[in-house]
């Protein structure tokens, strides 16, 4: 499959955001307005069972219209932070594999402002810079040393060759919805160097997109 370009998705994000709650709301308001109906008894028995039925369907159409929003923002945020990862870990500063290199590519590219945290690993797993964000870890330290060999966003693409990018989750450090996207770090002849992790602020993801459609 032929990933649609970043750009196209962030206006894509901001449209199905801005379109799908406004859909919502109406669905949301004509049920009210038939509650509101039922509770003044202004309809006769039979016109009751016809509100209610109305109402059975509204409910409906509004549960699929929500979950049909939340599989497009899955898409396309998970698109724009694929985007992003690839092309930092074609970085130069990011292959040379030196951490002053690396940790200054990684600060260059915090200032995109999607990234909440960036860190990068040699082959078996062992991070080789500082932690470099806006936030604090969970585990209180700087994860330089730390083994992540054994973590999903490490095996995948360290195994596979390719991206790897979570669903969506509670950061517990921010309590904010993000994602987590790696990708394999890899020299000329297509062997693994490292893998490049990073933490995605969803609502960082949002905001970019309304402004790209905005611009």
């Amino acid at each position: 499959r032929v990933a649609r370009p970043c750009v196209e998705e962030g206006g894509m994000l901001a449209v199905d955001l801005r379109g799908e709650s406004q859909s919502i709301v109406r669905d949301v308001v004509a049920v009210q307005e038939s509650l509101v109906a039922l509770h003044a008894g202004s309809a006769s028995q039979a016109g009751e069972a016809e509100t209610l039925a109305v109402h059975a369907r509204q409910v409906s159409e509004t549960s699929e219209s929500q979950l049909a929003a939340v599989g497009r923002l899955r898409f396309a945020a998970h698109e724009r932070a694929r985007c992003a990862v690839e092309a930092l870990v074609r970085d130069a500063d990011i292959s040379a594999m030196e951490r002053r290199r690396v940790e200054t590519a990684l600060r260059r590219a915090l200032g995109q402002g999607l990234f909440e945290l960036l860190y990068v690993t040699d082959a078996k797993g062992r991070q080789i810079v500082d932690n470099v964000g806006q936030v604090t870890t969970a585990y209180g330290d700087t994860g330089l040393g730390k083994d992540w060999s054994q973590r999903p966003w490490f095996r995948h693409p360290a195994g596979q060759r390719e991206t790897y990018v979570s669903d969506f989750y509670r950061s517990a450090a921010t309590d904010a919805y993000c994602l987590t996207v790696s990708a394999p770090i890899l020299d000329a002849s297509g062997a693994l160097l490292g893998v490049l992790g990073a933490d995605v602020d969803l609502g960082r993801l949002v905001e970019l997109a309304r402004n790209r459609q905005a611009g």
